[in-house]
């Protein structure tokens, strides 16, 4: 599952109420929508998303790692580096920092680069 905490970065966006997801420390945050991202790269290449939980109240934002490989991206990891590919095409990369691969972006309301997003790697909740 992808989750965001600014809702500008939503392309398209429906409220919802009464979900939450589960954290990671045994909390649960509650999600105020869902819908659909265009995560733009330094080097211009664009990362679309789909079904991203909009939750406020997370510190980061997160790419499910299994969620983007489902809808046919390639991700490649090689000792601290994390590679993005959609058809051998290269869209971005991420560094290990802190037991996380960091990625970052450009935020879709400013020209430089400005936010950092998680990649979770893995299957299960949050």
């Amino acid at each position: 599952m992808h989750v965001c905490a600014d809702k500008s970065l939503f392309v398209s966006y429906q409220s919802i109420s009464g979900r939450t997801v589960s954290m990671g420390n045994s909390s649960t945050a509650e999600v105020l929508g869902t819908g659909n991202e265009d995560l733009k790269f330094p080097l211009g290449r664009i990362l679309s998303l789909k079904r991203v939980h909009h939750v406020p109240t997370v510190r980061r934002n997160i790419i499910s790692g299994f969620a983007i490989v489902s809808e046919g991206y390639e991700l490649a990891f090689k000792f601290n580096k994390v590679v993005i590919q959609q058809f051998g095409i290269f869209v971005s990369k991420g560094y290990l920092d802190d037991g996380l691969f960091k990625v970052r972006i450009e935020n879709n309301n400013k020209t430089d680069v400005s936010d950092s997003i998680v990649l979770n790697v893995e299957s299960s909740t949050l």
